[in-house]
């Protein structure tokens, strides 16, 4: 990921309430952005010009610059993508981050991890790009309890599941 600003720039352009998580463009732009546009996805971002091409970047990514000077991958700890408070952001890489992702609605169980395959239902989880094999049920709580024990066990402070 690619850095399209430093923390300097980011304090000149943007104000941050950390206690809020409201992030706000100082300066209106030729587009005329003052507050961030939803992404469509749970996030807030902006319009940001970086060598003559208009790019989108993130409200927390700034907010997080701001803070740390760092430009890296951030995980909102409670789940929600709007809500850009420093309380609630954390470094986080793609693993982390995707087992803080709330309950699947691209699979027909619902239920992140679990699947049916040749009449049972098979529970797996993925961490830091290795894959572990939970197991085959006749129950579909079975395989949920399964997918939920061993996130709490693998993902820890990441895992939804508290």
């Amino acid at each position: 990921m690619k850095q399209p600003l430093t923390q300097e720039e980011a304090v000149k352009l943007f104000d941050y309430n950390p206690i809020t998580g409201v992030v706000v463009r100082r300066v209106a732009t030729e587009r005329g952005d003052i507050y961030p546009h939803s992404s469509g996805h749970g996030y807030f971002r902006f319009g940001l010009k970086v060598a003559g091409v208009w790019k989108s970047i993130y409200a927390h990514q700034i907010a997080w610059l701001i803070l740390t000077g760092k430009w890296e991958m951030v995980d909102h700890e409670n789940g929600d993508g709007e809500d850009n408070r420093e309380s609630n952001l954390r470094p986080a890489n793609k693993s982390k981050n995707g087992h803080n992702r709330g309950e699947a609605v691209n699979n027909k169980s619902g239920q992140k991890g679990v699947y049916f395959q040749s009449g049972k239902w098979v529970a797996e989880i993925w961490i830091e790009g290795k894959y572990h094999y939970l197991g085959r049920y006749t129950l579909f709580e079975e395989a949920q309890n399964a997918y939920r024990e061993s996130s709490r066990e693998l993902c820890g402070e990441f895992s939804i599941y508290g």
